[in-house]
């Protein structure tokens, strides 16, 4: 067995814990900005979540804005169809076969009016229950500009795993060291 030199094995050894030092502040660096574009994802996602929340309820309150206007539409020739039904009556001995066609024509109207009045209240209905759960949306658009840096930092850290065990091991034996000093 060949005895090194002790002062070349101290300069080795000090030489490799200077490059165990700069590792391990390399992958410390490179964990801290992880961390920090998954905080930037998480921020990016919610606002997401935002802004499709909003779009629902933006979608909702047009079609109850639609259903309100056909409603009014159906109401009008409600009108106009019970309108024409007491001319009809009052004509009704000269002319008995218009009497049931108004008849006719008022109950279709009455029905459509009943299905435009149940849809919009339904509409309606859902367009309280998504406002109730829509945060006001005041934000920019998400990016996909997070994902691309997770992506690029996921490629310069193929070993990430096993850095940050080595770290984690190195700090258990640094804190070891100053707990039985």
């Amino acid at each position: 067995m060949q005895v090194a030199d002790p002062a070349q094995a101290v300069a080795a050894l000090s030489e490799a814990q200077k490059r165990a030092v700069e590792q391990r502040i390399a992958a410390e660096r490179l964990l801290e900005r992880a961390r920090l574009l998954e905080e930037r994802l998480s921020a990016e996602a919610e606002q997401a979540r935002i802004a499709s929340e909003y779009a629902q309820f933006q979608r909702l309150r047009a079609a109850v804005t639609d259903a309100e206007a056909e409603e009014r539409d159906a109401a009008q020739r409600a009108d106009a169809c019970a309108s024409a039904l007491r001319e009809r009556s009052q004509e009704r001995q000269r002319a008995e076969h218009a009497e049931r066609a108004a008849h006719d024509e008022a109950d279709a109207a009455d029905q459509m009016l009943r299905e435009r009045r149940a849809a919009r209240e339904k509409l309606q209905a859902e367009s309280c229950a998504a406002q109730a759960n829509v945060t006001p949306f005041n934000g920019e658009p998400p990016s996909l500009e997070a994902i691309d840096l997770l992506r690029e930092l996921e490629a310069q850290t193929q070993f990430a795993g096993e850095a940050a065990r080595r770290i984690a091991e190195r700090r258990a034996a640094d804190e070891a060291r100053r707990v039985s000093r």
